[in-house]
């Protein structure tokens, strides 16, 4: 839009100077300059562009200078006018989903001044839905999904977790009707700093992909002894058994994961058996 901005203003202004030359009134013009140079004859001439374009009163020595002022003045109304319309369109357009967004956080800071909320707990809420608004939103989200047949679906959720379940090594050469059911069935999470996503010891149900953030491993006695980061998985062993889980997996970012339970998997390897 810049550019278009500054062509149209120099094309004006290669106009005037071809009309103030060819009328000899250039003289005229560049009088109280200081020099006469070539540099100070194109900015004079830029400025008068400007001024033309901008609709600004420009002195006029010739009926040529007129006439170009008068055109000029009436396109450059309607390209301005034109570019107004547009950038107007295009903010209100960016600013729908701030506003949205900037709504749906008034509402939150009503519910937890009404809940009497503690001020660590608020802050940590508000940063948790400013999470949400950035990386996930979840009315965007369920906007897009909405409606979408089911190959849409599939065929979007392949782009969004393909190379999750690729890096994985027990579903490396799944069929891709495999593949497409096990899309189908899995959920994003969101968890803020600190969150404990499993915990050592609890009977593990899901397995986790990381999309977004970092996670921390921690050992029985709550000491960092591994990180988990994007594109990254944990929890397998959950899929097929019920058994403890031999760590703690806490966040250390807020964290968006694809999860799968153990509940939606088995009956996908039903007629599988090759996974197990």
């Amino acid at each position: 839009m810049v550019v278009w901005i500054t062509l149209s203003m120099h094309v004006a202004s290669c106009l005037w100077y071809f009309v103030a030359v060819s009328r000899d009134t250039l003289d005229f013009h560049m009088q109280g300059l200081k020099t006469s140079t070539s540099s100070a004859t194109y900015w004079l001439s830029f400025k008068f562009g400007c001024y033309m374009v901008t609709g600004k009163p420009v002195i006029t020595k010739s009926e040529e200078e007129l006439v170009l002022v008068a055109i000029t003045s009436v396109l450059g109304g309607l390209f301005f006018a034109f570019i107004y319309g547009n950038t107007t369109m295009l903010l209100n357009r960016m600013n729908i989903h701030m506003t949205k967004h900037h709504e749906h956080m008034a509402l939150i800071n009503r519910t937890l001044s009404t809940l009497n909320v503690p001020k660590e707990l608020k802050n940590r809420i508000r940063k948790y839905h400013h999470f949400l608004a950035v990386h996930h939103n979840a009315n965007a989200y369920q906007s897009l999904m909405q409606g979408l047949s089911v190959n849409l679906f599939i065929e979007l959720r392949a782009n969004l977790f393909s190379r999750l379940i690729s890096e994985a090594p027990f579903f490396q050469g799944a069929p891709a009707k495999f593949v497409r059911r096990l899309l189908q069935v899995l959920t994003e999470v969101t968890f803020g700093p600190g969150d404990i996503v499993i915990r050592c010891g609890d009977i593990g149900e899901q397995m986790y992909f990381v999309i977004k953030g970092k996670l921390e491993v921690l050992s029985p006695t709550n000491m960092v002894v591994g990180r988990i980061g994007e594109n990254q998985y944990f929890g397998e062993v959950a899929l097929l058994i019920s058994t403890p889980r031999l760590v703690t997996i806490r966040t250390a970012t807020y964290c968006l994961l694809a999860e799968i339970s153990r509940d939606s998997f088995l009956p996908l390897i039903e007629s599988r058996p090759y996974v197990v």
